[in-house]
């Protein structure tokens, strides 16, 4: 089978227009990318501006202790990724809620099911590592590694992971006891934030601290009434 030239073989200035065509339609998805971005963006601010009351004391701490505003990150925060159709617990046990099983003499309980709402921002330590300043139902909460020792806070609660040995007959000692005995960092000196509970697993060497920090009132800035 012989194979000729067609006759219908785009010239130079056809290829040229597709050339051109195609640069147009990747202009036209950009901005209409664009504008979705800023559309989610806005529509996300909507939600968490309805739901956010407060803050986690730790977190105000810890941005004290950093020399961060809590507005500027609280600017800073996006959606994660997959919302609004992902992000929540559903009614199923988040993550980081806390698997205790439970200390005699203690007024802790473990928290109910605990939902995501889906938006995050991180932000170095300088010390090293980082943090992540995250909405967790109507609360900004954080997550956060200082000095090896590991903090996630939900709500006016805050889990304190610390990777050293520490012995079995701390526990009971600890309850009611302030997180600074038995953290020695600059993030909870001079708090009085008293230990609840006491965490252990077979996996580590350590222990987790579950302390009551409490929470502050606050309003994500695009959703007061005054500025």
């Amino acid at each position: 089978m012989t194979f000729t030239k067609s006759d219908h073989e785009p010239s130079a200035a056809t290829l040229a227009n597709i050339v051109i065509a195609r640069a147009k339609s990747r202009l036209a998805v950009t901005e209409i990318m664009e504008e979705y971005s800023l559309g989610l963006l806005s529509i996300f601010r909507d939600e968490i501006g309805g739901c956010v009351a407060c803050v986690s004391a730790f977190l105000v701490a810890l941005l004290a202790s950093e020399e961060y505003d809590l507005d500027a990150l609280a600017w800073l925060i996006r959606p994660s990724r997959g919302w609004p159709f992902r992000g929540m617990a559903d009614g199923k046990q988040d993550r980081h809620s806390v698997q205790h099983r439970g200390f005699k003499g203690s007024a802790y309980r473990k928290p109910d099911v605990i939902i995501r709402n889906g938006g995050s921002t991180a932000f170095p330590l300088r010390g090293g590592g980082s943090a992540r300043v995250r909405v967790t139902q109507n609360c900004l909460d954080v997550s956060a590694t200082v000095k090896g020792v590991n903090f996630v806070s939900f709500g006016g609660r805050l889990r304190t992971a610390v990777p050293w040995p520490v012995p079995r007959s701390v526990d009971a000692a600890s309850i009611y006891r302030p997180l600074l005995d038995v953290v020695d960092l600059a993030v909870v000196a001079g708090r009085d934030w008293p230990i609840l509970a006491v965490e252990r697993s077979s996996a580590t060497q350590g222990c987790t601290f579950v302390s009551d920090v409490g929470t502050k009132a606050y309003i994500v800035p695009w959703a007061r009434t005054t500025p």
